[in-house]
C-alpha cells in the first residue's frame, strides 16, 4: 500500500447490524454463546473513522452478548496504545467498557 493510502469509514450502525445478522441470529438459534477474539482498525484509517467504527462493533457486541478481545498489536498497523489513538482512546474505552 501507498504510504499516503488512507481509509474512510462511512457506515452507521445498521452496516455492522446487517453484515453480523446472520452470525447472532445463529447464535441465539442455537443458544450458543459468541466470542470475538480480535478485533481492531488499521492505522491507514482516518482518525474519525476509527473511533465511528469502534463504537459501531462494540454496539454490536454489547447488545448480542458476544464477548470480545480487543486487538492491540502496537507499531503494527492496529496498535490501540499507539500515539495516534491517544485523543480518542478514551471516548472508546468509554463506549464499549473493554
Amino acid at each position: 500500500m501507498p504510504a499516503d493510502f488512507e481509509l474512510e469509514y462511512p457506515a452507521k450502525y445498521g452496516f455492522l447490524k446487517e453484515k453480523s445478522k446472520e452470525i447472532y441470529g445463529n447464535s441465539e438459534m442455537f443458544d450458543t454463546l459468541l466470542y470475538c477474539g480480535e478485533y481492531g482498525v488499521i492505522d491507514k484509517a482516518d482518525i474519525e473513522s476509527t473511533l465511528r467504527w469502534y463504537k459501531d462493533i462494540q454496539e454490536v457486541l454489547k447488545r448480542h452478548n458476544i464477548g470480545h478481545a480487543l486487538w492491540s498489536y502496537r507499531d503494527m498497523d492496529f496498535g490501540f496504545t499507539d500515539e495516534r489513538m491517544n485523543s480518542v482512546r478514551t471516548e472508546i474505552i468509554n463506549s464499549g467498557k473493554i
